[in-house]
């Protein structure tokens, strides 16, 4: 009964909130680092292959978090591309914002060879948590 009632009252609060507010229609998508390294090229898929008006947001994957509690880039190329002129995928992928001002680009931190590293370190304070 308690759990009803509690579910209940969450429920009409965010009816509330909700028929207050205007919806935003958000479609986020996710591009990993990696995608652009494929070898066949039906599936390789670079920043210049996405439409900068597809999505409202992109989180891009991925950045790390260093022993010293500082994110840094996952992979050598996110900073600079493998050649003296070629850009790297960070700034590639932040270039749709050229065209797209109202583009948010984020950038997920971690990976599945990265695990839990750093982040019960960075969690430890709200100091630690802040960019």
């Amino acid at each position: 009964m308690i759990l009803w009632l509690i579910v209940r009252q969450v429920r009409t609060n965010c009816q509330n909130e909700t028929s207050e507010t205007a919806f935003v229609y958000r479609r986020v998508c996710y591009f990993a680092n990696w995608a652009a390294k494929r070898h066949d090229n039906i599936s390789r898929l670079t920043p210049e292959d996405i439409d900068p008006f597809l999505c409202t947001h992109i989180n891009f994957a991925f950045g790390k978090v260093l022993e010293s509690l500082t994110i840094a880039p996952y992979e050598e190329d996110d900073l600079k591309g493998w050649t003296a002129s070629s850009k790297g995928m960070y700034e590639r992928i932040l270039q749709l914002k050229e065209v797209n001002p109202d583009l948010r680009v984020l950038l997920s931190i971690g990976g599945w060879t990265h695990a839990s590293r750093g982040f019960n370190d960075v969690s430890k304070s709200a100091n630690n948590m802040y960019i």
